[in-house]
């Protein structure tokens, strides 16, 4: 073993209060046999990446700790280590006491920290992240951890030789919240109190996040954390409306009880939004009820173009949290499992590569939205989430350009459903540094690669609004007809989120219209061309944010914005509309 020095780092302090508690190892072993229970046992410690050596032996360890005032028989147990699982050789641990799990071939290293428990052919631990679950026999979960080296709140822990360390054993689902890197010299504390242990408990009430119709007869529901096994399982806690009522079964989803299958007699009808009602009764694991208690559903189709569509994107971001909003621009229910995200080439339209992947089911009503991010943690704590349950975390999303790229949505044969060229320029003016602000697209029934059909996030919403209605929009006046005006007449271009841009907005009575549309100050100078003999729809709007050719900010004052039309005919008409660009006295 190569022992490297004591590696002195500037270490977090804990803050949350110490764990009163004496960790003794018994030797006593009771006559009469402890029935264990979910939680009676957990994972308390997990070496996942030991390199680079800190002051521990490099191998690779989980550590169990018995929370319970009896010893406990681990007979016929076994461990998941993702996908593969392995029978643990029996073994007894005694109350309060810690076992170290490790490959057999590894196990002299660890004993002199403590109880060993060798384990031939002990699955590697992905130092990445990682499933572990623990189960006794015949099959009751009694702890399941999704780690990831993202828990580790010091960034060089993380590049390896800490272990992650549970902080309050009575909250053993508490997820990011409850772990984080060891602080002890030694890069761990296999076989002795945590260096983090403290009192964590976990007082948030949980929610129903999501359902999704796995067949017309079966719902899959979803929770934002897990649940106790025995408090989802009964059939009765569960109503939909529409004369459904109870389901038959209530299958919770095994290792962590995020999820429940529940099935029904009778069959869901197309084309119709059922709504799903949870007694408060249910229960995360820290015995916590539920807050949010019920979820909307229906069959679901899967999107034909332009169904959804692309709707925000942060794609120049501080940190992890770039994301691309989808939204539901149909009167469907859309299936959004198997959506894949591409980044394609912006002059072939080739695929250069696949962004993400939306895993599992997903569905989503008319209206709604639905958000694709690596890194949900963050984009959480950055900006406001009105909806978390909007929000897909996928953390092996691709980067996004920062300048300029080409996203495509598609279905699970490649299908392109809708497609966005973005460009850094797209900001309103006065954004001189896009990094951190999305792009919002304007009306959802105007072309998605329109340019003025896009306007930065308002600084007061936060500068994006990920899962809900965009803080830049543009609703035209739907009455009138064959004519030229604008939106509003007097506009504040500060980026506040209320009337930052001017719309030009159009409607002809036929196509093929030409036109072009220029801003003079009121010394009747040009000071922006907004379009040049473009060819139009038959209705739109072109957008202006108060700068000039060259992107400089304009005085306050009135401006005339003036339009030549050219119709396929061969008519000329012309339009002058009067606005007011209003700024902040300073």
């Amino acid at each position: 073993m190569k022992i490297h020095p004591v590696i002195f780092l500037m270490l977090p302090l804990t803050i949350c209060p110490p764990l009163i508690k004496t960790f003794q190892p018994d030797a006593h072993i009771n006559a009469d046999r402890y029935n264990p229970g979910a939680y009676d046992i957990v994972i308390n410690e997990v070496m996942a990446d030991p390199e680079p050596v800190v002051n521990l032996p490099s191998v690779e360890y989980i550590e169990l700790y018995n929370k319970t005032d009896d010893e406990i028989e681990m007979v016929e147990w076994s461990l998941t280590v993702g996908e593969k699982s392995i029978i643990l050789p029996d073994i007894r641990i005694g109350k309060h006491d810690f076992l170290l799990i490790c490959d057999a071939g590894d196990s002299s290293w660890l004993k002199p920290y403590g109880s060993v428990l060798p384990v031939k052919g002990l699955p590697a631990l992905p130092n990445k992240a990682g499933i572990l679950t623990l189960t006794a026999h015949p099959g009751e979960v009694i702890h399941s951890v999704y780690y990831s080296n993202r828990w580790f709140s010091n960034a060089l822990k993380a590049e390896g030789g800490w272990s992650l360390e549970l902080k309050d054993p009575d909250n053993p689902c508490g997820g990011l919240d409850n772990w984080d890197g060891s602080d002890h010299y030694l890069g761990g504390t296999p076989g002795f109190t945590n260096s983090l242990a403290c009192l964590n408990p976990d007082d948030i009430k949980p929610d129903l996040y999501r359902a999704a119709t796995t067949s017309d007869s079966g719902l899959l529901i979803t929770f934002n954390e897990p649940m106790m096994f025995s408090g989802v399982s009964d059939p009765f806690l569960y109503t939909v409306n529409r004369e459904i009522y109870h389901p038959l079964t209530a299958e919770p989803v095994p290792p962590d009880y995020h999820s429940v299958n529940l099935t029904f007699n009778d069959k869901f009808k197309p084309f119709t939004v059922y709504e799903l009602m949870v007694k408060e009764e249910i229960n995360d694991c820290a015995g916590n009820s539920l807050a949010k208690r019920y979820a909307e559903f229906g069959l679901a189709l899967n999107p034909d173009s332009f169904d959804l569509i692309i709707n925000e994107v942060l794609f120049d971001a501080l940190d992890e949290e770039e994301f691309v909003e989808v939204m539901n621009r149909s009167e469907k229910i859309l299936e959004l499992s198997s959506l894949k995200f591409l980044l394609m080439d912006g002059y072939t339209g080739s695929i250069l590569k696949m962004l993400a992947e939306i895993s599992g089911n997903f569905q989503l009503l008319p209206g709604h939205y639905a958000v694709v991010t690596r890194n949900a943690t963050m984009l959480k704590d950055h900006y406001h989430c009105s909806y978390p349950a909007a929000i897909i975390e996928d953390p092996e999303m691709g980067a996004l350009p920062d300048r300029e790229g080409r996203i495509a949505l598609a279905d699970k044969t490649f299908k392109v459903i809708d497609q966005f060229t973005y460009n850094a320029a797209y900001h309103h003016g006065m954004i001189k540094d896009p990094e951190g602000v999305s792009l919002e697209r304007l009306h959802r029934d105007f072309p998605t690669n329109d340019p003025d059909n896009w306007h930065s996030a308002a600084e007061d919403a936060g500068f994006a609004t990920p899962g809900y209605e965009n803080s830049q929009s543009f609703s035209p006046d739907e009455t009138f007809q064959a004519s030229v005006r604008v939106i509003p007449e007097i506009f504040t271009p500060d980026n506040d989120g209320k009337d930052d841009f001017l719309a030009l907005a159009y409607q002809f009575d036929n196509p093929g219209i030409i036109a072009s549309v220029m801003i003079f100050d009121n010394q009747g100078r040009l000071v922006k061309q907004l379009a040049k003999n473009a060819l139009l729809g038959i209705e739109g709007f072109f957008t202006w944010d108060g700068t000039d050719d060259e992107g400089k900010p304009e005085k306050a004052g009135i401006y005339l914005v003036y339009t030549e039309v050219f119709s396929a005919k061969g008519g000329l008409h012309q339009y002058k509309n009067i606005c007011v660009l209003a700024r902040e006295l300073k």
